[in-house]
């Protein structure tokens, strides 16, 4: 679900505004609470201050808002070969027990989690340069 989960939201941040809306126009907004976590957001308007947000920081940050009980932070992952795109390859995540994910321990997971996303990053651009030829 790209609207409550880290790696949707991280995602949804890399594409222009236009075709997000037109990703989140296919799922049911404001009844979004029916089947993900409480604090989903349930409107476009905040499910797009969160973008801003993830565009500004470079992470995503959800706490129970794709399940309850869970705080996940998420990164995008960009082939090192291509430093312009704005287009991810995929996403690197990793999801706690809201009680245990705290600030002090996020910040701490999001430094690892960078840096393995930019290892993951050049690691695509050497293997999409060995496998072309």
């Amino acid at each position: 679900i790209p609207h409550t989960t880290a790696a949707g939201k991280v995602w949804l941040s890399t594409m222009r505004d236009e075709r997000a809306m037109r990703i989140l126009s296919a799922w049911d907004i404001e009844n979004t609470r029916d089947y993900a976590g409480p604090n989903a957001r349930v409107s476009i308007r905040d499910i797009f201050d969160d973008i801003a947000l993830i565009r500004s920081e470079g992470h995503a940050v959800v706490r129970e808002e794709g399940e309850v009980g869970v705080c996940v932070v998420a990164v995008a992952v960009f082939d090192a070969s291509r430093p312009t795109t704005t287009v991810p390859v995929g996403t690197l995540s990793i999801a706690g027990p809201i009680a245990r994910m705290r600030e002090e321990t996020l910040d701490a997971h999001l430094a690892s989690l960078k840096r393995s996303a930019i290892t993951l990053g050049e690691h695509w651009a050497l293997w999409n340069s060995v496998s072309e030829k």
